[in-house]
């Protein structure tokens, strides 16, 4: 039987030869972080692939780094290529060269075997040989001293130092595991194990430090890993002794020299006097080589030694996080700390860095920030229940020679190390359920949630298995501090931060009441709490990261008001904190973001007045932040963000002027971030997004062409950030929505066909995002947006039946995302817009039931969201668009269809008006309350109500007007106002004002764009309308049939007026006098005359009309076949337009309006043509069935 080799771990099977103990997959083993100096499990397997704790199912791309080789000393010479390698002299004294391991900018190291002692080890020698001169040799022999006064297990140790045949060399412990520049170079690790090497290394320097000796040449190559993958510090070929046995031999720069690796020294070292160069400089090459570990490559980067310097000198690095978005923030802090340009502001030893390291490993409160009470507060997710934190680490900013001072270092190092110990020692007593909780959620955060950041979202199914753990452990945490009969005040606070920490874990996996209820309940206890201990900031600052907490569980619930409150609260408490104590920096960033997220509630809840001066505050606050530390990118992002957020909320309050500048100043804050570090993607993301936003006010304001040069500079950076950063979803659903941006842009402007083209690429990025992530509700919706639009673009160009089933798609994405999240509003809303718009493509081709049922599915959705959530302004909009979409629908469905379209009109007019009144300075509120009046009129009118007609149209024209001065470059105000006009005129015609309705033809004309179709609909009319002033008297007798007309002008003018009036039969008698005296009428491009003609037949042979008398049966009969003759020809006269691509979009758009006329209606329904005798049936069926061939081959595209 084969015994298979597995791991003990995870029990996964091993691959065929690999030694006993863990698979790569698998972490340390947790007692190694609970131990001073942590080590990997003996029995591992590590190679430089792989991190302690690295997951290899994470593809990090391997990035590049500065490092190449050992660097000593630096000029600024090009470099050369190197010297072959020399012939291995073997045997070499007493030992046998196997092969070379690598070369210095001094030295060369052999792999060989001490013959005497069969050992293997490192032999070191000077690579210039007989030629070395002395400062050769002094750099050689003082390696070799320095490393043989250190003692230590993370330092390679030297075996023997000697001479052989005038080369110098000595022997030091081989270790065979490769570098930690091979580790980088395979590919970024996982920040535990990150901290854990550097952790190692650092103990291993600061051995060193306290020695006497300045390593001044860390670099990842430097470090050496052995087999079991633990560090040991390397090369000290430019160590420097420290202290009062330092003497000038030691040192070895010459003025102006530059000693170590560009990319890895401190500023001081890369420009500063040699006596200025400290262990402070060690400390930054630590901090220099996490960063490496973290980011995939060196903190400066540049195309020459120069540049690299200058970078070193006076750039601050781009944050770890910005090239590698896994990397926590509180181990980038570490970082940024060791890499501070100040020596002074650096850890004060390489110890006290260690000491941080594992804090962070041991999820306890790190030194590099001192954590103020609400920093403490908020580390529910990482905390253990520590008895007390170390011990402030001794400041030892500059080494100035003298041995007490090495002295007290030492001693307060011992402190140090004790004080240490006796922490462990209390954790390992420590409460193990909150512990292993703890640990749980830290496995979730390290592993998935800087992927959620940038919206890699993690499928629901991993989301559960991940957070079962510690969901369970916070639950007996929980259980276990409830029953305590008289908690301690630590105990009640670490109780809220269970029930926090599960309240976030909850909304996390999509149970936001839960989360809410877990929220509230923690907010309980930290109320009694901070009541109990007034005195205590850290229970009030606790309490409102709490309330920040739940007023963002209520947002993503939608309950907006409740969510103002608790950020309400949260703002207040910290508002006083922030007075109490003004330079607690963690008051004041907690309170800009209260701040920000209340401005934002605001704005939804339709309070624009309020979400400006609170979003003002935000940035007042950021700005201050920003002018304290104006070399800190991160306050300054701050501020760049705030701006944005303050445009935004003047933009979507209708103050489109006043929102450019904080959008504009967001834009030049990004730019110069962006600049300077190009590798923080962050920055060109909000820069982006400013952009974006811009460019949508400054297209409300008309200045098209700017907003446009913005939206497509948008475009670029997020098409150039989904090219670098390809694999994070974040970035291509940005460069989706901005596509989408840009396709509705060109639709509003007429441009279909590039149109088309956006919202089609769009789509693509949708799918692609759907298809990697289909439990990502968000893509999904985003890609039910782009179907809209297309189908937008597809119907203005003719395109209907391509059209409807892009309006069919995107109803089923908004169907399939509501059903994921029913209580989501967002998705509920742009569900109720799907049906809304596939309800306008059913209607226009004559699917009418199908059209109201959409309607009547929409209406009562929006009617629930907005009665449910009265404070969310876009529910009150949606409701508005859906109010207005069903009065025009049923406004086309006869006298009945129009007397209930009167109340969808009221309700879409009370809406709008309420928006108007919300947010004054937006024009599409005020359009859409003009509509309504428009539609109410004319619904008011086909009802039987001529006078509440005649006032609806009044006020809408007046609001269009008002809306065309204000908006002179807007040529939609003037088009809408001049078909208002056109129906007063056409009301006021059949109620006997022919003066008046000769005025309002005019009035619109003069509007009318020049040689639009409404410009030839609108001089038609005025010639009617002038027509019948001229007739006067003779009115009356041509409306009974007592005169003749005296030409085809006057007929037409009279058949007009008499349809308006309701006198069907002698229109139509009137209408066969016309085209019969001109039969060119029927040519007409612009005016249908033939088809009047029927319509008015239709009406009078299906018995309809105020005609005096009524005509009889045979009367009817011959009207009914008048108007098959007169609309089947118009119907021949289209079918040849078809194949004309500049005609196709119009006759499509003609032919889908007859299957709807509502004056074809008793002769189009089935029941109706039942009715019919019996001969005339066939006919009428047979001509809706070709009808309808015509109209689906209109909705397929041309015949090919």
């Amino acid at each position: 039987m084969t015994v298979s080799n597995r791991c003990p771990t995870c029990n996964a099977e091993l691959p065929p030869g690999s030694p006993p103990g863990r698979c790569p997959r698998c972490p340390t083993s947790d007692a190694g972080h609970h131990s001073p100096s942590p080590t990997l499990d003996a029995t591992a397997t590590i190679t430089p692939a792989r991190l302690p704790g690295a997951d290899p199912t994470l593809d990090h791309p391997a990035r590049p780094i500065a490092d190449a080789t050992p660097t000593s000393t630096l000029d600024a010479s090009p470099p050369t290529a190197p010297p072959p390698s020399p012939a291995l002299p073997s045997p070499f004294g007493p030992f046998e060269l196997q092969r070379m391991l690598g070369r210095g900018g001094m030295g060369v190291v052999y792999r060989a075997i001490h013959s005497g002692l069969n050992r293997p080890v490192a032999l070191k020698m000077i690579r210039a040989g007989l030629l070395a001169d002395a400062d050769d040799l002094r750099r050689f022999r003082n390696e070799a001293r320095a490393v043989a006064l250190l003692d230590h297990p993370g330092i390679v140790p030297v075996f023997e130092v000697g001479e052989h045949d005038g080369r110098h060399y000595f022997s030091m412990k081989l270790v065979e595991g490769g570098t930690l520049a091979d580790l980088i170079a395979e590919g970024r690790s996982l920040p535990r194990g990150s901290a854990l090497l550097v952790a190692e290394a650092a103990r291993a320097v600061h051995h060193a430090h306290i020695r006497g000796i300045l390593h001044r040449d860390l670099k990842p190559a430097n470090i050496l890993l052995d087999v079991e993958g633990s560090p040991l510090v390397s090369d000290f070929g430019l160590a420097k002794r420290i202290g009062p046995d330092a003497d000038a031999d030691t040192e070895q720069t010459a003025d102006g020299a530059i000693l170590g690796t560009p990319a890895y020294m401190s500023p001081e070292q890369a420009g500063g006097p040699a006596g200025s160069i400290t262990t402070a400089a060690d400390v930054y090459g630590l901090g220099a080589i996490l960063y490496a570990l973290l980011a995939g490559r060196a903190p400066f980067q540049g195309e020459s030694t120069a540049a690299v310097l200058d970078a070193v000198r006076n750039r601050p690095p781009a944050r770890p996080s910005a090239l590698n978005p896994d990397v926590p923030r509180d181990l980038e802090t570490i970082c940024l700390k060791c890499l501070e340009k100040d020596p002074a502001r650096r850890y004060g030893s390489a110890l006290a860095l260690a000491d941080d390291l594992l804090a962070w490993l041991d999820g306890r409160p790190i030194a590099a920030r001192r954590a103020g009470p609400v920093e403490r507060a908020r580390l529910w997710c990482r905390r253990r229940p520590a008895v007390a934190a170390l011990a402030a680490a001794v400041v030892l900013a500059v080494v100035v020679g003298v041995a007490s001072t090495i002295v007290l270092q030492a001693r307060a190092n011992a402190r140090l190390e004790a004080q240490y110990q006796a922490t462990l020692k209390a954790e390992a007593l420590a409460d193990d359920r909150l512990d292993r909780a703890m640990q749980a959620i830290e496995d979730y955060y390290t592993g998935v949630s800087a992927d959620a950041i940038l919206g890699q979202q993690v499928p629901e199914a991993v989301r559960e298995r991940l957070l079962s753990r510690p969901i369970r452990f916070y639950e007996e945490l929980t259980r276990e501090l409830d029953a305590k009969a008289d908690p301690s005040p630590r105990e009640r606070l670490l109780l809220a931060e269970g029930r926090s920490g599960l309240g976030q874990i909850l909304l996390i996996l999509g149970r936001p009441t839960e989360a809410a209820g877990q929220c509230r309940a923690a907010i309980a206890v930290l109320d009694r709490l901070a009541a109990d201990r007034p005195d205590d900031p850290e229970a009030r600052a606790a309490l409102a990261s709490s309330e920040i907490d739940l007023g963002k569980i209520l947002h993503a619930s939608g309950e907006i008001r409740l969510a103002i409150d608790a950020f309400g609260r949260a703002a207040s408490r910290l508002e006083a904190l922030h007075a109490e104590a003004p330079g607690e920096g963690s008051y004041r960033d907690l309170l800009a973001d209260a701040c920000k997220n209340l401005g934002q509630m605001h704005l939804l809840s339709g309070d624009s007045r309020s979400a400006r001066t609170i979003v003002g505050r935000a940035v007042s606050l950021r700005e201050a932040q920003a002018a304290e530390h104006p070399d800190d990118p991160e306050a300054r992002a701050g501020l760049a963000d705030s701006r944005l957020a303050l445009g935004t909320a003047l933009y979507l309050g209708g103050q489109l002027d006043a929102a450019k500048a904080p959008y504009s100043r967001a834009i030049e804050g990004y730019e110069a971030l962006a600049a300077e570090s190009p590798d923080v993607t962050s920055y060109r993301s909000g820069l982006a997004l400013a952009c974006n936003n811009l460019s949508g006010a400054l297209a409300q304001l008309g200045e098209y062409e700017p907003a446009r040069a913005l939206l497509e500079r948008a475009i670029a950076l997020r098409e150039a950030l989904v090219a670098e950063r390809p694999g994070v979803p974040k970035y291509r659903d940005d460069l989706a929505m901005s596509l989408y941006n840009l396709g509705s842009d060109d639709w509003g402007d007429g441009r279909l066909e590039p149109a088309r083209e956006a919202f089609q690429r769009s789509i693509d990025h949708y799918l692609a995002l759907t298809a990697e992530h289909p439990d990502v509700p968000e893509y999904r919706a985003g890609l039910g947006d782009s179907y809209t639009g297309l189908g937008r673009a597809l119907s203005g160009l003719g395109e209907s039946g391509p059209a409807r089933d892009s309006y069919e798609r995107a109803v089923s994405c908004f169907e399939a995302v509501s059903a994921a999240r029913p209580d989501e509003g967002d998705f509920l809303l742009r569900l109720a817009g799907g049906y809304a718009d596939l309800a306008s493509a059913c209607q226009e081709a004559g699917e009418l039931d199908r059209a109201e049922e959409l309607l009547d599915r929409a209406v009562p959705l929006l009617e629930a969201l907005f009665e449910a959530h009265p404070e969310v302004i876009e529910y009150r909009a949606g409701l508005a668009d859906a109010c207005l979409n069903l009065g025009n629908l049923l406004n086309g469905l006869g006298p009945e269809g129009s007397a209930r379209a009167v109340g969808a009109y009221e309700r879409a007019i009370a809406h709008s008006k309420a928006l108007t009144a919300a947010r004054p300075g937006l024009a599409v509120d005020r359009l859409a309350t003009a509509w309504g009046y428009g539609g109410l009129g004319l619904a008011l009118r086909r009802s039987g109500d001529p006078t509440r007609a005649r006032d609806a149209y009044i006020e809408a024209i007046s609001r269009l007007d008002a809306l065309a001065d204000d908006h002179l470059d807007v040529p939609l105000y003037r088009t809408e106002a001049a078909k208002t006009r056109k129906n007063l005129g056409i009301l006021l015609g059949s109620q006997g004002d022919d003066a008046g309705s000769l005025d309002q033809f005019r009035a619109a004309l003069a509007l009318a764009e020049p040689g639009s179709p409404l410009a030839a609909d609108l001089a038609d009319l005025l010639a009617v309308a002038e027509a019948a002033v001229a007739i006067g008297d003779r009115m009356g007798p041509l409306l009974r049939g007592d005169a003749l007309p005296r030409d085809a002008d006057e007929a037409r003018a009279v058949a007009n007026l008499a349809y308006d009036r309701g006198l069907y039969a002698a229109s139509a008698r009137l209408w066969a006098d016309a085209l019969a005296a001109d039969p060119s009428l029927v040519d007409d491009p612009h005016v249908p005359h033939r088809y009047f003609a029927a319509c008015s037949a239709a009406l009078a042979g299906t018995g309809q009309g105020e005609d005096d008398p009524p005509p009889d049966d045979a009367s009817k009969a011959l009207l009914r076949s008048q108007a098959l003759s007169w609309i089947r020809a118009e119907l021949d006269r289209h079918a040849p337009l078809l194949d004309d691509p500049e005609a196709r979009s119009a006759v499509s758009s003609t032919l889908s309006s007859w299957r709807s006329d509502p004056d074809f209606s008793g002769l189009r329904d089935p029941s109706a043509i039942d009715a019919l005798p019996e001969g005339e049936r066939g006919s009428w069926r047979t001509f809706w069935l070709d009808l309808d061939r015509l109209a689906e081959r209109a909705l397929s595209g041309p015949t090919p």
